[in-house]
């Protein structure tokens, strides 16, 4: 699907540039089941404007048989998903998609701390 020219303009016209990275939670749940999940902000601009403004994302990173799979989606002020692995952890402050297709990890695993 080429995009459209309209698309192709809007986004010339902003600016963006990763910001912060604001939490993140490493989770193994078995052997073939590993995911790292983060909360990065990204500033936007619009080329003729001076003033920046910042968005909150999800990404997870997983890897499947040495593959690296990478999801991210930007994230509602509100919005905030469930994922047993981080809560497990005691991540509560890392924030997810109410929907999406990341690993919420499983209710039986059972996380290790150090």
């Amino acid at each position: 699907m080429e995009p459209s020219a309209d698309m192709e303009a809007l986004t010339q016209d902003i600016q963006y540039e990763f910001d912060e990275l604001e939490h993140q939670c490493f989770s193994v749940e078995n052997y073939h089941n590993i995911f790292h999940h983060f909360n990065f902000t990204i500033k936007m601009k619009v080329n003729d404007s001076a003033d920046w403004t910042s968005m909150l994302f999800f990404a997870e990173v997983k890897e499947i048989f040495k593959r690296k799979i990478y999801f991210y989606s930007p994230l509602e002020l509100y919005e905030n998903g469930h994922c047993y692995a981080c809560k497990k952890q005691g991540m509560d402050d890392l924030r997810h998609p109410i929907i999406g297709v990341y690993d919420r990890g499983n209710p039986g695993t059972i996380h290790v701390r150090r």
